[in-house]
């Protein structure tokens, strides 16, 4: 057995049951020569001899589609059993002893052999056919049944006109039905699926259990024809279809596979095939139903045939008009349904692209609620957004009667920490209910029954949270709908209002750092000593600022002005370095450093310059630029009595001298990238000499900043210019520093005590 399983093994599907066919043809002329007993056992060794072929190949089969197609692994199985249960009820059938007891052991393994069959198909076949056509696949194998059963009937007749329906006639009958019932089923299902006609898979299993059930029908008549003889039955041509039955039965279930056909054309033909055949059966029997004689025995029975497969036709098409009906009016409601959507998404689609950014984030988020409102259905719309520390901010509502409490600019800390929480999990729904207050993080107003919110996302983050609102409650759809259309708008709006937001947050959070380093003074004024190159005498201190985190002066009073706190910070550390400079000589002026924003602010700087009895310069840098030098000078004319000008930066910067005709300076700096090398650079030389000469003959002091080598320091006295500063003269240094430097005891103990500091009293 081991040799025959390897010798299959070895052999192709096609190759195995080719040498079984022959084997199996190969046995018909030695049977009927020999007949008797001797032909009967040769005849049942080769039905049997089949059956065990069949079963190896499929044990074959199912051992190859283990991984890639189990499916066919589980037919594969289950029909071997089925052929092995048949094969073995042939073989008990035949036995000498074969009565009474063995042969309800053979009838038994028939039915176990076609209820595993029925079953396996069953489960493989209609688990894939849907539900809805199961009623016209029963109604089209009863037509098929009743026309071929009422075809039988009159053609038997026919031909024995005389023979009476015995017990054996009628179990026959019944045996037949069942026998081709539900291989008819099976193939209607598989054709109304698309699935095509061919020996392989599913079809070639449904023919071989028909040619099994009609050898079985032939064999029981054969029985019956020899009743009460001692011997047993004959061989018959009808026992060979059994053999046929068990190689079809291995080779479909070997090569099933159940799936409709790629092919579209193939599919519709299968379909078509499907609704052909029930027609067709009925159309016979109404033709012969016309065509045989009113008056022979058998036109009654031809007339209720007739009549049962015409009612059932009429049913089957009345039941496919209905179901086209169906289909047809499900078919105008989705159109109907997508055209609605169609027109619906193009609004939205317009709405957003009239979407723009505005000069403010309010402004911008009023636009975008103004466009949402224009989407029907959508009754109102707000739009929060989450600043830093967890803060949600009203920036726009619009068509509403009433704002909803507790929605009016900042919402309160829980509310807001529930509504950023829920923004964070993506899009969600909320509904108003009548008899209760609205839920924690949701957004009403009196008139809004619905609201469907979405967050806004730019950079893969929640920058806030859209809201539209209807005064009436949605259908489901509808509200997934509008689900979708907030979704969009926060993803648009985001993307308008994230850069806006985002500035704002990180100007914000720049104006609270200011703001808590003014409060806590973090910074000290420190001085750089003004010379008079001629003599070397220390004329005036430009007053400096350092900050205690290290950071560039000018990074911090760029940050500050940026964030709308630049005035602040210059008059903070204008004050620390006028009330620092009370201890420097009287006759030096302090300079101080001033932006043409808080030159133009003008009474911030009054009252600061109002504290000082010294000296003092004014210097506007030329390194931030001027927006209208109309507002600056009528300010600066308005000091000049109490303090004098100063230009700083010159020859750097925006506006070059331009910015020295316009303000009339009393004094000009030069700035150091000029001053630098100028030992060494005609072209530097060249230019300083013009500003020279500008300044004498504009009675200007001309201060050249970044002396840092005697060499610079020559070439700036022969060039004539008056005043200098640098590292040169001394760095910029605090005031306890530079009067220890300067050897000011009494002006350093008088600092000292100013500061409370304790050594003073030492």
């Amino acid at each position: 057995m081991a040799q025959l399983k390897r010798y299959l093994d070895s052999l192709s599907l096609r190759a195995a049951v080719l040498i079984g066919a022959v084997g199996s043809l190969a046995t018909i002329w030695p049977v009927f020569l020999i007949g008797g007993n001797i032909g009967l056992a040769i005849d049942t060794a080769q039905q049997v001899c089949l059956g065990a072929i069949g079963v190896l190949v499929l044990i074959r089969a199912s051992r190859q589609s283990r991984v890639v197609l189990p499916e066919r692994r589980f037919v594969a199985k289950w029909i071997a059993v089925a052929i092995a249960l048949g094969a073995s009820s042939v073989f008990v059938w035949v036995l000498p002893f074969a009565r009474d007891m063995w042969a309800i052991v053979g009838d038994a393994l028939v039915v176990a052999s076609v209820g595993t069959a029925a079953a396996c198909l069953g489960h493989a076949i209609f688990k894939s056919t849907p539900r809805s056509v199961w009623l016209r696949v029963g109604l089209d194998t009863t037509i098929l049944l009743t026309a071929s059963v009422t075809i039988i009937w009159i053609f038997w007749h026919s031909v024995a006109p005389t023979a009476s329906l015995t017990a054996g006639d009628l179990s026959n009958a019944v045996a037949g039905t069942i026998a081709v019932a539900g291989p008819i089923a099976a193939a209607l299902s598989l054709l109304d699926r698309g699935v095509p006609v061919r020996l392989s898979g599913p079809f070639g299993i449904l023919a071989g259990l028909c040619l099994a059930g009609l050898s079985m029908v032939g064999f029981q008549l054969a029985s019956q024809s020899q009743s009460g003889s001692a011997f047993l039955p004959t061989v018959t041509p009808t026992d060979y279809a059994f053999s046929a039955g068990l190689l079809l039965c291995a080779y479909g279930a070997a090569t099933w596979q159940a799936l409709p056909s790629a092919a579209a054309q193939k599919r519709h033909a299968a379909q078509m095939l499907a609704d052909a055949l029930p027609p067709v059966a009925a159309a016979v029997c109404v033709a012969l139903l016309i065509l045989w004689p009113t008056n022979s025995s058998d036109s009654e029975a031809l007339k209720v045939g007739a009549a049962v497969v015409a009612v059932l036709t009429l049913g089957r098409q009345m039941l496919l008009t209905r179901t086209e009906r169906l289909a047809m009016t499900a078919e105008r409601r989705s159109m109907t349904k997508l055209e609605r959507e169609l027109r619906s998404r193009e609004a939205v689609l317009r709405s957003l692209s009239r979407l723009e950014i505005a000069e403010t984030a309010e402004e911008t988020a009023a636009h975008v609620c103004r466009e949402a409102l224009a989407i029907d259905g959508i009754d109102s719309a707000i739009l929060v957004a989450f600043m830093p520390g967890r803060q949600a901010v009203l920036l726009g509502a619009t068509h509403m009667r009433e704002i909803p409490r507790g929605i009016t600019g900042v919402f309160p800390p829980e509310r807001a920490r529930q509504l950023c929480e829920r923004a964070a999990a993506g899009p969600w729904i909320e509904g108003k209910r009548p008899d209760t207050a609205p839920e924690q993080g949701g957004i009403f107003g009196p008139d809004v029954a619905c609201v469907v919110n979405a967050p806004l996302l730019w950079k893969d983050g929640t920058l806030g949270v859209i809201s539209l609102g209807s005064s009436g409650h949605p259908s489901e759809s509808v509200a997934v709908e509008r689900l979708s259309t907030a979704r969009e708008f926060g993803v648009v709006a985001g993307a308008l209002l994230g850069p806006m937001l985002g500035e704002r947050a990180r100007l914000e959070e720049i104006q609270a750092r200011v703001s808590a380093m003014i409060g806590a003074c973090e910074f000290q004024p420190v001085f750089q000593p003004i010379v008079e190159l001629a003599s070397g005498r220390t004329v005036g201190y430009e007053a400096l600022t350092r900050f205690s985190d290290g950071r560039r002066p000018d990074h911090w009073f760029a940050d500050a002005a940026m964030a709308g706190i630049g005035v602040q910070l210059e008059i903070a550390t204008m004050a620390a370095a006028q009330d620092a400079a009370a201890f420097l000589p009287a006759d030096a002026y302090l300079s101080l450093n001033v932006s043409p924003a808080l030159a133009t602010a003008f009474l911030p700087l009054v009252a600061t310059l109002e504290t000082s009895t010294r000296d003092t310069v004014l210097e506007i840098t030329e390194q931030v630029p001027v927006e209208s030098y109309a507002n600056l000078r009528i300010v600066l004319d308005h000091l000049r009595g109490q303090v004098r000008i100063a230009v700083d930066d010159a020859g750097a910067g925006y506006a070059g001298l331009r910015h020295i005709l316009e303000i009339r300076p009393q004094i000009v700096k030069l700035d150091i990238a000029l001053v630098r090398g100028v030992d060494a650079d005609p072209a530097r030389r060249a230019l300083i000499s013009s500003m020279v000469a500008f300044a004498t003959e504009t009675n200007c002091a001309l201060v050249a900043e970044g002396v840092e080598t005697e060499a610079e320091l020559a070439t700036l006295r022969g060039l004539g210019v008056t005043h200098g500063q640098g590292y040169l003269f001394g760095r910029p240094a605090p005031i306890e520093q530079l009067l220890r430097q300067e050897g000011s005891e009494a002006a350093l103990i008088a600092q000292r005590a100013a500061s409370g500091d304790e050594r003073a009293v030492a």
